[in-house]
């Protein structure tokens, strides 16, 4: 019996070795990444500081052109816009950003990704577990549950689902849009015709996203930073469906709310401007970003008077 334990701790041992070892070698690799859905592009966003940022999910990360936004507000611009990100997400980017520097403007795209419910609102902070040692960050992996912070024994663990990520990215380290995490959406979509805007009612809202979103601002705020908060074009009839105690919200905050909606903007009425219902193409976003860009322009001008 003595020797079946002792063979199993010498298992364990040479478990714990390896894993150790493979996690220094995998984290290493990491955070020399640059580009990837699995976090990478945090890097990027924490190295470049660029001046302006945009937030939200792949409504921003597609049709938030830097370059475009750049002419009319004459700064660097990064898009931290993420596939499938919501509010908890963005605040935990944020507080990683308020680390390394302050920013001058954030863009926030806000859309049905960024307080709505899902199955596990925490489940979205696994693209920043490399970034568990960060106080704010390690605090938010705690409230997923009472045993996720065991799995962080591991030194693998933070890097499950970002091996191939790492690999890859580390190989391609150019690819088009890395360098200011804008990725652009290339198909065209057909003629369709003009449906109502989506609503969301009250049980599709997730109050502690609505919290999140709130602390964002907060946040931002109280580091002086100028917010403009965008619903950007879809090819639907109506406005965007944000809930009202947001929008009196940003009222109290003196945060600029632009909606997009095809009424005030008919130059987005056009099918072969979109990828599909929710998402311009690059030839939209190039025109969508111009507009915003001049939009965001006269609006810091009148604040500043």
């Amino acid at each position: 019996m003595k020797k079946f334990f002792l063979k199993i701790l010498i298992l364990f041992l040479i478990l714990a070795v390896t894993d150790q070892g493979l996690g220094r070698i995998v984290e290493y690799y990491f955070f020399k990444t640059r580009d990837g859905d699995t976090g990478g592009q945090v890097n990027a966003l924490l190295e470049k500081k660029a001046p302006i940022l945009v937030f939200g999910s792949s409504r921003a990360e597609g049709q938030y052109s830097p370059e475009a936004l750049k002419l009319s507000l004459r700064s660097e611009v990064f898009n931290a816009g993420f596939k499938g990100a919501n509010s908890l997400y963005d605040y935990a980017v944020l507080g990683l950003v308020l680390e390394k520097y302050t920013p001058d403007l954030i863009v926030y795209d806000f859309s049905t990704m960024t307080i709505g419910k899902t199955s596990n609102i925490y489940g979205k902070l696994e693209p920043l577990y490399p970034f568990w040692r960060n106080a704010s960050i390690w605090d938010l992996i705690r409230k997923k549950s009472l045993f996720e912070p065991i799995f962080f024994l591991s030194r693998l663990y933070p890097y499950n689902s970002k091996l191939h990520s790492i690999i890859m990215f580390n190989i391609i380290k150019a690819r088009p849009g890395a360098s200011n995490g804008y990725y652009p959406l290339n198909s065209v979509m057909g003629p369709m015709p003009l449906l109502d805007q989506k609503k969301i009612d009250a049980e599709g809202r997730d109050s502690i996203l609505i919290d999140y979103f709130m602390k964002f601002i907060s946040m931002a705020k109280q580091k002086g930073i100028k917010i403009v908060v965008v619903c950007s074009p879809r090819y639907m009839k109506g406005t965007y469906d944000i809930p009202e105690e947001l929008i009196r919200y940003l009222n109290e905050m003196s945060i600029p709310f632009l909606d997009f909606d095809l009424a005030h903007y008919p130059q987005f009425n056009d099918h072969k401007l979109y990828k599909d219902l929710d998402h311009l193409n690059n030839v939209g976003a190039e025109i969508f970003s111009s507009l915003l860009g001049q939009k965001i322009n006269s609006l810091l001008l009148v604040s500043e008077k």
